[in-house]
Protein backbone atom coordinates (compact mmCIF):
# COMPACT_ATOMS: atom_id res chain seq x y z
CA UNK A 1 0.00 0.00 0.00
CA UNK A 2 0.93 3.85 -0.63
CA UNK A 3 1.41 4.56 3.28
CA UNK A 4 1.89 7.76 3.06
CA UNK A 5 -1.86 8.30 1.05
CA UNK A 6 -3.13 5.66 3.56
CA UNK A 7 -1.38 8.18 6.69
CA UNK A 8 -2.69 11.03 5.83
CA UNK A 9 -6.32 9.81 4.83
CA UNK A 10 -6.26 9.06 8.38
CA UNK A 11 -4.95 11.80 10.23
CA UNK A 12 -6.92 14.43 8.46
CA UNK A 13 -5.35 15.90 5.84
CA UNK A 14 -5.31 12.84 2.67
CA UNK A 15 -8.37 11.86 0.79
CA UNK A 16 -9.05 8.26 -0.86
CA UNK A 17 -10.51 9.30 -3.26
CA UNK A 18 -7.30 10.60 -4.72
CA UNK A 19 -5.62 6.71 -5.07
CA UNK A 20 -8.19 4.41 -3.66
CA UNK A 21 -5.88 0.92 -4.51
CA UNK A 22 -3.87 1.49 -1.00
CA UNK A 23 -7.52 2.32 0.66
CA UNK A 24 -8.98 -1.19 -0.96
CA UNK A 25 -5.65 -3.65 -0.35
CA UNK A 26 -6.03 -1.94 3.60
CA UNK A 27 -10.09 -2.69 3.75
CA UNK A 28 -9.55 -6.42 2.00
CA UNK A 29 -6.35 -7.74 4.62
CA UNK A 30 -8.35 -6.43 7.33
CA UNK A 31 -11.21 -8.32 6.50
CA UNK A 32 -9.40 -11.45 5.72
CA UNK A 33 -7.65 -11.46 8.79
CA UNK A 34 -10.42 -11.95 10.86
CA UNK A 35 -9.17 -9.20 13.86
CA UNK A 36 -12.16 -8.81 15.88
CA UNK A 37 -11.76 -6.00 18.10
CA UNK A 38 -9.79 -3.74 15.72
CA UNK A 39 -13.24 -2.30 14.23
CA UNK A 40 -17.10 -2.16 15.35
CA UNK A 41 -19.65 -3.62 12.65
CA UNK A 42 -20.38 -0.44 11.85
CA UNK A 43 -16.90 1.05 10.55
CA UNK A 44 -16.68 -2.71 8.92
CA UNK A 45 -19.84 -1.64 6.96
CA UNK A 46 -18.67 1.97 6.47
CA UNK A 47 -15.04 0.00 5.06
CA UNK A 48 -16.99 -2.43 2.66
CA UNK A 49 -19.34 0.65 1.33
CA UNK A 50 -16.78 2.98 0.86
CA UNK A 51 -13.61 1.55 0.20
CA UNK A 52 -14.67 -1.86 -1.65
CA UNK A 53 -18.32 -1.11 -3.64
CA UNK A 54 -17.31 2.87 -3.69
CA UNK A 55 -20.88 3.70 -2.48
CA UNK A 56 -21.92 7.46 -3.01
CA UNK A 57 -21.69 9.09 0.33
CA UNK A 58 -25.51 10.61 0.51
CA UNK A 59 -27.45 7.56 0.51
CA UNK A 60 -24.98 5.36 2.23
CA UNK A 61 -23.94 7.71 5.02
CA UNK A 62 -27.61 7.61 5.92
CA UNK A 63 -27.88 3.79 5.98
CA UNK A 64 -25.33 3.19 8.74
CA UNK A 65 -26.72 6.12 11.00
CA UNK A 66 -24.38 9.12 10.45
CA UNK A 67 -26.06 12.55 10.76
CA UNK A 68 -24.08 14.01 7.73
CA UNK A 69 -22.10 12.93 5.04
CA UNK A 70 -18.98 14.95 6.86
CA UNK A 71 -20.03 12.80 9.91
CA UNK A 72 -19.27 9.78 7.77
CA UNK A 73 -16.16 10.75 6.06
CA UNK A 74 -14.44 11.49 9.23
CA UNK A 75 -15.49 7.97 10.89
CA UNK A 76 -13.92 7.03 7.89
CA UNK A 77 -10.62 8.40 8.89
CA UNK A 78 -11.37 6.96 12.35
CA UNK A 79 -11.35 3.29 10.95
CA UNK A 80 -8.24 3.71 9.38
CA UNK A 81 -5.93 4.81 12.04
CA UNK A 82 -6.09 1.13 13.52
CA UNK A 83 -5.92 -0.44 10.31
CA UNK A 84 -2.73 1.66 9.42
CA UNK A 85 -1.18 0.70 12.97
CA UNK A 86 -2.18 -2.95 12.93
CA UNK A 87 -0.92 -3.34 9.28
CA UNK A 88 1.38 -0.82 8.29
CA UNK A 89 4.85 -1.30 7.75
CA UNK A 90 7.75 0.13 9.40
CA UNK A 91 7.08 2.90 6.55
CA UNK A 92 3.47 3.50 7.79
CA UNK A 93 4.39 4.02 11.05
CA UNK A 94 7.29 6.94 10.01
CA UNK A 95 4.50 8.53 7.94
CA UNK A 96 1.84 8.06 10.81
CA UNK A 97 4.53 9.68 13.24
CA UNK A 98 4.63 12.78 11.17
CA UNK A 99 0.65 13.79 12.11
CA UNK A 100 0.45 12.30 15.70
CA UNK A 101 3.38 14.31 16.75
Amino acid sequence: ADWRVVAAAAHGPGMYSVDPGPFRDLATAHLVSGAPDLLSDREERLLVGKLLQARPWDDFAGELGYHSTSQAMRALGDALRPLVDAYGTPAAQAELSRFTE
